[in-house]
């Protein structure tokens, strides 16, 4: 089963969620969780992404409970759904996916396909408290609920009403892994995955930065250079 645990630093087990006492909160059709069934010994959530929702608008203006800065977005591709769990109670308490059938979340983009990376953007940067993800495009998804593989993309989403803030359409298929970033400066940093390109955007979607790095890169990140301390012999450039 996929378990989430929060550990000290001395390794004590803080906190814990079982994948598998939440199933009948994650959205699944009748004709899915039969596939599901069929794949429990297998790896069948498949969790790649969790992460503090942190500080954000929708919480701090709103009051939205949803996006207490504590709660935690978690990713499974398999299924093709993006959650926020309750940190206090375990509940599923927001949800993206799996059904994309029309008048659900995400049917106007035609959902996510094998996702990484979804995250809020934190305060302080351009979109702040929107969505972001890597959308793979892979075929995922079980039963009447599975799709067909199509274009990788990068998706900034309106949390509370589902829309599309900015897209990015990706010229390499990301087969698998990928990371998404949103910079000070208001572009986007991508990691392509399995194609070891990463990529920075502008808002108006033009490539202004590219590079290969290692087969595969599952995830890059921009530091600041002030992170970076030199050593004795190295001097960093202005």
């Amino acid at each position: 089963d996929s378990v989430l645990y929060e550990i000290d630093a001395s390794g004590n087990v803080l906190w814990q969620w079982y994948a598998k006492d939440h199933i009948d909160e994650m959205g699944f059709s009748e004709s899915a969780l039969k596939d599901i069934k069929r794949d429990l010994l297998a790896d069948w959530l498949h969790i790649n992404t969790a992460s503090y929702i942190g500080p954000n608008k929708w919480y701090s203006e709103l009051g939205d409970e949803r996006f207490n800065p504590d709660n935690i977005m978690m990713v499974s591709p398999h299924a093709r759904w993006v959650i926020i769990i309750d940190k206090a109670t375990g509940n599923i308490v927001w949800r993206l996916g799996p059904d994309y059938s029309p008048g659900n979340p995400g049917a106007d983009f035609d959902g996510l396909n094998f996702a990484h990376a979804a995250h809020i953007i934190p305060e302080g940067l351009p979109g702040a408290g929107n969505l972001l993800v890597f959308d793979n495009g892979k075929a995922s998804g079980y039963g009447d609920q599975h799709a067909p593989t199509r274009r990788s993309r990068t998706l900034e989403i309106n949390p509370i009403d589902f829309s599309v803030v900015w897209e990015f359409n990706h010229s390499r298929y990301g087969l698998i892994m990928g990371n998404v970033q949103r910079l000070p400066n208001g572009n986007t940093f991508i990691t392509e995955g399995l194609t070891g390109v990463m990529l920075e955007v502008t808002p108006e979607k033009e490539i202004v930065w590219q590079a290969r790095g290692p087969l595969p890169q599952y995830r890059a990140y921009r530091v600041p250079k002030d992170w970076v301390k030199p050593t004795q012999n190295t001097a960093l450039s202005p």
